[in-house]
């Protein structure tokens, strides 16, 4: 078999639930474990990780310490371009496009690990229906993927019941995508990180901070 490194997809048929957000701070928390990182943007429309690389770099050059993450913006010959980082980095993290279409069913059939992030919100939760059928399609394409489902830019208040709902709701879809560990809540130290081309991990928040080092233990207990 040939050697390739990880693949890691953060996808999703929903705009908006922190997806780019997601795949910035898993590369991160696997850079600062001394991975050499490719961040694969698959949304030409907004380039949300590419504009974040860019920002990191600019932040490097101006003598911030920070990790080296690699960017590649992929929207045609998807399955190629991927297994051609994969093989030149030790992770290769898709961040795909909030809709149905090619990137997303590239991911479900190419990636070794999948995070599908889902907001505490009625119009997130009614788009799993769909994921689900469409992981169900691409199972037998990629039977040692490993799927997850992930709630995030949750309500930090703890009298707001969003979610232990949504908890509720997502234990229906449990054998198709277990609910991670991880929980990524409503922060402003995500967005001020973004700001700066950085992750949480390399700032001050140790909520935060906590969030993602689950995260990222997550992920390499299942890698």
């Amino acid at each position: 078999m040939e050697e390739r490194g990880l693949i890691i997809a953060v996808a999703g048929q929903k705009g908006g639930s922190g997806k780019s957000t997601i795949a910035e701070n898993i590369a991160v928390g696997l850079a600062l474990q001394n991975a050499d990182v490719i961040l694969i943007d698959c949304d030409i429309g907004q380039r949300t990780a590419s504009k974040w690389v860019q920002r990191r770099n600019a932040n490097i050059e101006e003598g911030g310490k920070l990790k080296q993450i690699h960017i590649a913006l992929q929207t045609d010959n998807i399955k190629e371009g991927v297994h051609d980082a994969a093989k030149r980095y030790d992770v290769a993290i898709m961040d795909v496009a909030g809709r149905d279409g090619r990137a997303l069913r590239a991911a479900f059939m190419l990636a070794d690990i999948v995070y599908i992030p889902i907001r505490p919100s009625q119009n997130d939760l009614e788009t799993l229906d769909h994921v689900s059928e469409l992981l169900s399609e691409t199972q037998d394409l990629n039977t040692k993927r490993k799927v997850f489902s992930i709630l995030t830019m949750c309500p930090t208040h703890k009298l707001v019941t969003e979610r232990s709902d949504a908890e509720e709701f997502l234990g229906d879809f449990q054998k198709v995508m277990p609910l991670s560990k991880a929980e990524i809540s409503e922060r402003k130290a995500y967005r001020d990180a973004s700001f700066y081309g950085t992750g949480v991990l390399e700032g001050d928040n140790p909520r935060a901070k906590f969030e993602i080092d689950v995260l990222i233990k997550e992920i390499r207990e299942n890698a």
